[in-house]
């Protein structure tokens, strides 16, 4: 892939990877310093990156693994404490946050199942925060079917999760 391609393709996607970055990191230099790391990474595999069929989905996937190797990293330098000698309340903190990170890889997993149209009113909604109606204008859908669909995704997920 050329560097024209490259910008092209990838570059717009920067307000969004910035956004998910704060929302992540919650700090504004952190954030910054993972979006380029996200940029850096996806330069550095560009030959692969022809057969990336979502170009923001897939710059989003990197930035979220940077976002929580550094947040992992910094957890482990803070706390450079054996696990037995953790109090019950920060080993329940630590449970659920493996939880909550394997109920989002399983979310990820499911979104797969679904229409690229039901997907895209999911991940505007949850994963970028955008409220009811501007989903309904970026999609063209009206703003009663981007509720339903909300609910039933919802509603199905939370099923799959309870048969696990």
């Amino acid at each position: 892939m050329q560097a024209d391609q490259f910008k092209h393709i990838y570059l717009p996607h920067k307000a969004s990877l910035y956004r998910m970055a704060i929302y992540l990191m919650k700090n504004r230099e952190d954030a910054e310093d993972v979006v380029q790391d996200t940029y850096a990474t996806l330069w550095n595999n560009r030959e692969d990156l022809k057969t990336v069929v979502n170009s923001e989905a897939y710059s989003i996937t990197i930035l979220k693994r940077l976002c929580y190797d550094r947040l992992n990293s910094l957890y482990k330098r803070s706390h450079n404490i054996p696990i037995d000698s953790i109090e019950l309340e920060s080993k329940r903190e630590l449970k659920n946050q493996i939880e909550a990170r394997s109920q989002l890889v399983l979310i990820e997993r499911h979104l797969k199942d679904w229409p690229e149209s039901q997907r895209t009113v999911f991940i505007l909604r949850h994963y970028k925060g955008l409220p009811l109606g501007e989903i309904a204008e970026q999609t063209g859908l009206s703003l009663s079917n981007v509720k339903v669909i909300l609910s039933r995704m919802r509603r199905e997920l939370k099923e799959r999760m309870n048969k696990l």
